[in-house]
């Protein structure tokens, strides 16, 4: 029997959250607080205590969390932060940033070599792990990227704004390019299979390798 009625559901606010403030959660459940405005701060709540992390002074908006630790990177250098409970917030540093390298946001970023261009995040391997861009400048006019999951660079293009639902296409192998109307938010694991993203307030999802969409 299929049961038709309706569930209400009830929102609980918790705590507020300023417009200058990201929440980052890693997969053990660690919430890392970063406040973007001046002085730049990043701590965590834990058992009614707020703990706070020595930032270095050239901390930069590029950031994101993934696996244990919430990753991020200043002028020169890329750093990890994890959290315990017996030492607080430790901050390590992963690399030196590359000579010509650039940051692209969302904990993205890029290098070109011998007129190559490779994509990869701030925990990957730059020269081990990167995603090379193979295909002609032109076809990357008004996008933007937004992530690396699963050896695939994805991309996304705000245009159309009449447009009824978003579109996925494969430019390549590699490289996946999603059409929206506005804002689009990507929520991806690479432990999963799929990528989820959200637009027009709706939650989308497509399977990387197969190509399937929801």
């Amino acid at each position: 029997m299929t049961s038709t009625e309706n569930i209400q559901l009830r929102e609980t606010r918790i705590e507020p959250i300023s417009d200058h403030t990201s929440i980052h959660q890693t997969n053990h459940g660690t919430i890392f607080y970063y406040v973007r405005r001046y002085p730049s701060t990043l701590y965590v709540k834990w058992k009614g205590k707020v703990i706070h992390a020595n930032l270095p002074a050239d901390y930069t908006s590029n950031d994101s969390a993934h696996g244990d630790a919430f990753y991020f990177a200043t002028h020169w250098k890329i750093y990890a932060a994890r959290f315990a409970e017996s030492d607080g917030i430790t901050i390590s540093c992963l690399r030196d940033r590359i000579d010509g390298e650039k940051f692209h946001g969302h904990g993205l970023c890029s290098r070109r070599t011998d007129r190559r261009v490779y994509v990869y995040r701030l925990w990957d391997d730059p020269y081990e792990e990167a995603v090379l861009i193979d295909v002609c400048s032109k076809q990357f006019k008004n996008l933007a990227l937004r992530g690396v999951p699963r050896e695939k660079a994805i991309f996304f293009k705000n245009i159309k704004p009449e447009m009824p639902h978003p579109t996925v296409a494969k430019l390549s192998d590699h490289i996946i390019v999603v059409t929206v109307p506005n804002h689009l938010t990507i929520c991806n694991q690479d432990s999963s299979p799929s990528c989820t993203f959200r637009a027009m307030a709706i939650t989308f999802m497509f399977l990387i390798r197969t190509w399937l969409y929801f």
